[in-house]
């Protein structure tokens, strides 16, 4: 039993709770294991991702400031 928590397997929330891998970030630059502690992201294909930047560089899209290259 656990000297902080007191239960037999510590909740996430514990110092001593050991993190179980989840899944892998589908992202092929980044390859992250995810785990339970950790938030991911997933798509509608159920790819999981670690981050909003690894989601958006898989699926191409990129952030622009620059209006004027549009047509009006």
């Amino acid at each position: 039993m656990c000297k902080i928590c007191h239960m037999s397997k510590c909740p996430v929330g514990c110092p001593n709770y050991i993190p179980k891998p989840r899944g892998q970030c589908k992202n092929k630059t980044c390859n992250t294991i995810i785990t339970d502690d950790y938030p991911c992201i997933t798509d509608n294909e159920k790819n999981h991702f670690c981050s909003h930047d690894c989601f958006d560089t898989y699926h191409g899209y990129s952030e622009t400031d620059n209006w004027e290259d549009e047509d009006e």
